[in-house]
């Protein structure tokens, strides 16, 4: 199996460069995604590329989206709600100089457009990763909104969330 990986990088590699493209393979990895038991048999491959070993990983980054080997987008959602929550810290200390409007803008602009990119890969996810963007949601809408950190917020968007829409 690894001999015709192996052979098979080889041609992609030759491809490329007739091409005039060029992999770095510094910067490769492979991830195997499938049932655990299968995937042990991949822990210790690498695939040579330019003579420089490419090793299995557990997850990596492919435009801006974060895949494990599971296929579970915990790591993913954990690092957006690490970003969404300093945006919206960020938010907090420079309220009191916007309007809500602009206050408005500024959370649909800066942690809904996190939020939204790719969700429709990342969206059917477990409900417990679900819970971590729906509680995003919630501290986003207590910002726009004014309230204080306890205050329910309600779930559905007909209610105190409308201001997502317009």
């Amino acid at each position: 199996m690894a001999e015709k990986i192996n052979v098979d990088m080889a041609n992609i590699v030759g491809w490329t460069k007739e091409n005039q493209l060029w992999l770095n393979a510094e910067k490769t990895v492979f991830l195997v995604l499938g049932a655990n038991q299968s995937t042990y048999d991949y822990e210790n491959f690498t695939i040579c590329i330019n003579g420089v070993s490419v090793y299995a990983s557990q997850q990596m980054k492919c435009l801006g989206i974060i895949i494990d080997n599971k296929l579970n987008w915990k790591c993913h959602i954990n690092n957006l709600a690490k970003k969404c929550y300093t945006r919206i810290r960020t938010l907090y200390s420079i309220k009191h100089y916007l309007s809500p409007d602009q206050l408005k803008l500024f959370g649909q602009s800066l942690v809904l457009s996190l939020l939204y990119y790719m969700s429709a890969v990342w969206g059917q996810s477990s409900q417990c990763v679900l819970k971590i963007s729906e509680k995003i949601l919630r501290s986003l809408s207590r910002l726009v909104l004014n309230k204080r950190k306890y205050d329910p917020v309600a779930a559905d968007i007909t209610k105190d969330l409308k201001w997502l829409l317009s």
